[in-house]
Order: C-alpha cells, then sequence, then structure tokens
C-alpha cells in the first residue's frame, strides 16, 4: 500500500485538489474536486478508506504552513553580512580577480523605433527596485560586508551601427557583445549590472 505522501502526489498528478472544511460544530469535512474521468469507482473508495489519512495530512501541512514565520526587513543601519550566493561570487573574486567567468551575459533584439530616455528611465527603476542591483561588497576586519545604495544610476552604453550595412552590423554587435561579456566588474564599486 502507497504512503499517504505518494498517494496523494499521484492524485495531484491525476488534477485531483483536496481542502479541509471546519463546521461550526468543529466537525472536520474532506473535500474534493478532480476530473470526471479520474473519479473511478476504486479510487472512491480509495478515498473513503483514507479519509482520515488525508486529512490528518492537511491539517499537518496547514499547521507547519501557519507556524512559517514572516520575513522581517532588516536594518540597513548596520553591516549586513553577504548571502551565501555572494559570498560565493566574492571568494572567487578573491582567488581570480578580474575573471568574467560569473558574468551572465544576455543578448536581446529589439526591433522598431526606441525611446532611448524611456527606456532608461525603465532600466533604473528596475534598479531602483532591486538593492541587489545597488549593492557592493566592502571588507570590515577580513569580513566582506554588503553596501547598498540608496540611489545609483545606471548609464546606458549606446552605439549607433545606422552607417553599416546590415551584415556589418549584426557583426559590429556581435563584437561589442563579446567585448561587453569579457569584462569583469569591480564588485567594489562597479554597479553590478551593464546594459
Amino acid at each position: 500500500m502507497k504512503t499517504i505522501d505518494e498517494f496523494l502526489i499521484e492524485l495531484y498528478d491525476r488534477d485531483v485538489k483536496f481542502w479541509i472544511e471546519t463546521k461550526e460544530d468543529n466537525e472536520v469535512k474532506l473535500r474534493f474536486n478532480a476530473p470526471e474521468e479520474v473519479l473511478t469507482p476504486e479510487l472512491i473508495t480509495q478515498l473513503k478508506e483514507r479519509k482520515p489519512e488525508i486529512i490528518e495530512f492537511l491539517e499537518q501541512a496547514s499547521a507547519v504552513k501557519s507556524h512559517k514565520s514572516t520575513i522581517k526587513p532588516v536594518s540597513r543601519s548596520e553591516s549586513l553580512p553577504l548571502s551565501f550566493a555572494q559570498q560565493r561570487l566574492w571568494f572567487m573574486e578573491q582567488l581570480q580577480p578580474d575573471s568574467a567567468a560569473y558574468n551572465i551575459p544576455t543578448g536581446v533584439k529589439l526591433s522598431g523605433d526606441l525611446d532611448l530616455d524611456l527606456f532608461a528611465k525603465s532600466l533604473n527603476e528596475i534598479v531602483r527596485r532591486h538593492e541587489v542591483l545597488r549593492t557592493n561588497f566592502e571588507t570590515e576586519s577580513g569580513q566582506p560586508q554588503q553596501v547598498i545604495h540608496s540611489d545609483i544610476k545606471l548609464d546606458l552604453t549606446v552605439r549607433d551601427l545606422q552607417p553599416l550595412d546590415a551584415e556589418a552590423q549584426e557583426a559590429e554587435a556581435a563584437e561589442l557583445f563579446r567585448q561587453e561579456t569579457a569584462k569583469a566588474f569591480d564588485l567594489k564599486q562597479d554597479l553590478l549590472l551593464r546594459v
């Protein structure tokens, strides 16, 4: 016989949804919804037989969910240690300064007219909303710390390739992309996003 976990996972994969309702007299009712073709007489029998197990499982899952603590913001007025991912990045920079190995290059081809001012404002809004993009790493007493800048501006690098023919434009864009992705970031002072 399958464990309750295996049984419920199998039913979930078959698009069966469960929930419990508590009546005013504290009676607990098991409710479910399933596609017609899934609700065979055999499955209905299994559900009736395993009803207490299913209810207990759902109540335990609900209790765990309700006891999870809420993530609270950390004060930005004190030193902030690096996250595990930031520690790894900082450590790799200590081993291999000026390496672009951890850069995440992405190319996007836009067609049509582009309002550069609006595009720059949009990118700067993303930077404003995501402090990880405004964070640098400094070492304090031998330990790396986050330095989160409150106001920082992303400068857009623009190269006009219109004077070139289409083939030359593609080749030049590919070369500029290659050069840009080979540049390392200085984690102490660079904005961690280049466009």
